[in-house]
């Protein structure tokens, strides 16, 4: 049990994920990412820290020194202390809501069923992706589209890049995390009255790759590269607009799913890397020991019952964190200290 995991540090275990050591190899320098989008850009076009985060793929991540740890318990995501009890009343009336489609009623969906079940619509959505399939050889083009503009509003952000075709997974997700939300009660509000929940999350489908469900996850570096997009531009904002900065240091999170796979990704942000990466004179910079630990969580498959379940516990404990202000996010700390009136120092 993690009883706190900022600052985090990786176990020697987890350094020596076969995957991890390939990316240490491969880390290069912020200035890369100068390279791999000016080299054929003109001036005028030129961005200071590269291309679209929707356009990321393995280049920009070996730039900005992201090394994968894949696999981990939700205890190394987010602190164990904030995970539900199973005797929880709320937690565990929703997690019978959403535990009450078996394998069988997704296969064999009938909406009359669950009438009343807040978890209605994901079951239907759950129920077309069990038999959904879209061919690996579209992976490559799929990928390098553009994450589309249009974003739906709800106390965690969500994207989709699907555009009018929207995945069934980006679709899953969002109701997934909708329906939970506004069955948390206590939980997800800030330890403040009037205060709803914090947007310092996003909620995204892996990268828009389909899978066949039941097939086997795959690591595909270009969803990773968008992951690691996506934190370092919650970790941006997180210091942008405030009149002070409270944390020097920050922790940014991604909760994906991937067919019917469910996971979150979580980095830790020290306060040397964040000069790293906001550098404005990258050539300059010395890389010193400035990794940026991407901590992915096992996958819980959501057509089955029990992990439903253990997908609920894990999202609910990470709102509760956020929520806490305890995680290291300046927008929740200086929501938090206006609201009681204390400086932010």
């Amino acid at each position: 049990m993690e009883d706190t995991l900022a600052p985090f540090t990786p176990t020697d275990a987890e350094r020596q994920q076969p995957l991890a050591q390939e990316y240490i190899k491969s880390a290069g320098h912020i200035s890369d990412l100068q390279y791999y989008y000016h080299h054929d850009e003109p001036s005028s076009s030129k961005k200071r820290h590269g291309r679209s985060g929707s356009e990321w793929d393995v280049n920009e991540a070996n730039a900005v020194r992201a090394i994968p740890l894949l696999d981990l318990p939700p205890t190394r995501i987010v602190p164990a202390r904030f995970f539900p009890g199973d005797d929880q009343p709320d937690f565990a009336k929703l997690r019978r809501f959403i535990q009450a489609a078996s394998i069988d009623d997704l296969k064999a969906y009938n909406d009359d069923h669950f009438e009343g079940n807040p978890y209605d619509l994901l079951f239907e959505e759950l129920a077309e992706l069990v038999t959904t399939y879209t061919s690996e050889s579209s992976i490559n083009r799929v990928h390098r589209r553009r994450i589309s503009g249009s974003s739906h509003s709800s106390d965690l952000s969500t994207s989709s890049n699907e555009g009018k075709s929207e995945s069934l997974s980006a679709s899953a997700l969002r109701l997934f995390a909708r329906r939970t939300l506004s069955n948390m009660k206590a939980d997800k509000l800030l330890l403040i009255p009037g205060r709803k929940g914090p947007n310092i999350c996003k909620t995204r489908d892996a990268g828009g790759v389909r899978r066949r469900s039941g097939d086997r996850e795959k690591f595909i570096p270009t969803v990773f590269a968008q992951e690691v997009s996506e934190m370092i531009g919650s970790t941006i904002a997180q210091r942008a607009g405030l009149l002070f900065i409270k944390h020097s240091d920050q922790e940014a999170f991604v909760v994906s799913v991937h067919g019917t796979l469910f996971y979150i990704s979580a980095a830790y942000f020290s306060p040397e890397y964040i000069g790293y990466i906001e550098t404005a004179e990258p050539a300059e910079i010395a890389v010193g020991d400035n990794l940026l630990w991407i901590r992915r969580s096992i996958h819980f498959d959501l057509k089955r019952p029990e992990d439903r379940g253990q997908a609920l516990k894990f999202f609910w404990a990470l709102v509760k964190y956020i929520a806490s202000g305890e995680a290291r996010s300046n927008m929740v700390a200086a929501a938090i200290d206006a609201a009681r009136d204390i400086p932010v120092e």
